[in-house]
């Protein structure tokens, strides 16, 4: 069996073809799903996210409707 691959802040952004600063303050401001995994000593936290949790959320995830520039 294949070890269980989690996604980096920085491959989630790589995924949703966002910058890596924009995944970063979802994170900080609680706008990402719950990671499901986190590792590292007390104080550096380093979250990880399967991609299916990453596609799912991506798919419910409301739009802002874009701006129209007006003539």
């Amino acid at each position: 069996m294949p070890p269980i691959q989690f996604l980096s802040l920085r491959q989630v952004a790589e995924r949703l073809n966002l910058q890596p600063t924009t995944i970063q303050t979802y994170y900080k401001r609680n706008q990402l799903p719950e990671p499901d995994a986190v590792t590292g000593p007390p104080g550096y936290v380093v979250p990880g996210w399967l991609a299916t949790t990453i596609d799912e959320w991506q798919s419910n995830r409301p739009t802002r409707p874009r701006r129209v520039e007006q003539a």
